[in-house]
């Protein structure tokens, strides 16, 4: 739970942005600053709270996984600005059709398998 609340804010708010037709840019640009600065910020805030409850032994970071995770949205936030100034309009309407699609379903997805489901989600092992 510590981690989770440690966390930058996910594309949610940009998905629900496009939706209401808020500042989406805005809104990328800074889930993208968050998640740069998350990669100083996360290590440093678990020390500071798991110290207070000495459980800081029990949680492993590594670097890489925190790079791999940085790069993803590094690499997808300017690939999306790269497409929005040199693509056509009618690529870029298939990308917008294609994201909104694919977010219905995979959230009707995941509500369909935990309603379903016998284990908690919490209990799931990836």
């Amino acid at each position: 739970l510590v981690v989770v609340c440690c966390c930058p804010g996910g594309t949610a708010s940009n998905i629900m942005c496009h939706m209401f037709r808020a500042d989406v840019a805005l809104s990328i640009t800074l889930t993208a600053t968050s998640s740069i600065v998350a990669f100083v910020a996360l290590p440093a805030n678990l020390a500071i709270y798991l110290g207070k409850v000495e459980l800081e032994e029990t949680l492993e970071l590594h670097a890489w996984d925190l790079s791999k995770l940085t790069l993803v949205i590094v690499i997808g936030t300017g690939t999306g600005i790269a497409l929005e100034r040199h693509g056509s309009t009618k690529v870029l309407r298939f990308i917008q059709a294609m994201g909104s699609a694919s977010t219905v379903f995979l959230l009707a997805k995941s509500l369909i398998s935990s309603a379903h489901s016998q284990v908690p989600i919490w209990q799931v092992k990836p």
